[in-house]
């Protein structure tokens, strides 16, 4: 291969890299110009954000709890490779987002019959531990 076509692909792939990182950064400026920033926990590793600070945790509930209180009732949350949660700990947020999101709230009838079946399992078994528990 030719030095001047060695130049040429490193040039075409250079080019495209900037495009792409330059496209990201785009979207990542968009993103966070139309929505409420939100305040959270300082990400503690740059690859798995603060996951692994709360997997490690004796009680990840606890720590919940005080980021609710130190950052409200809603908060984010810095995940592995950059990623963003949001949390909800209010139960009227969690009642506002889900009369607004439809995809996760929503079930089939197929799926609501399993479901009902699952719960109505649950609850008889239950009922007969109970019972047993009694005797």
């Amino acid at each position: 291969m030719s030095p001047a076509r060695l130049m040429s692909s490193l040039h075409g792939i250079l080019l495209l890299v900037g495009l792409w990182v330059l496209s990201t950064a785009i979207r990542i400026l968009r993103r966070r110009a139309k929505t409420t920033q939100l305040k959270g926990p300082a990400s503690k590793s740059l690859i798995f954000g603060v996951s692994r600070f709360v997997r490690e945790h004796d009680d990840p509930g606890l720590k919940y709890e005080e980021w609710a209180e130190q950052y409200g009732a809603v908060f984010r949350m810095p995940m592995a490779f950059g990623a963003t949660k949001i949390l909800l700990c209010d139960p009227k947020a969690i009642q506002h987002f889900y009369s607004r999101e439809t995809y996760g709230y929503n079930r089939n009838a197929m799926a609501r019959i399993f479901l009902d079946d699952m719960v109505f399992i649950d609850i008889r078994t239950r009922r007969n531990e109970h019972a047993e528990s009694e005797c």
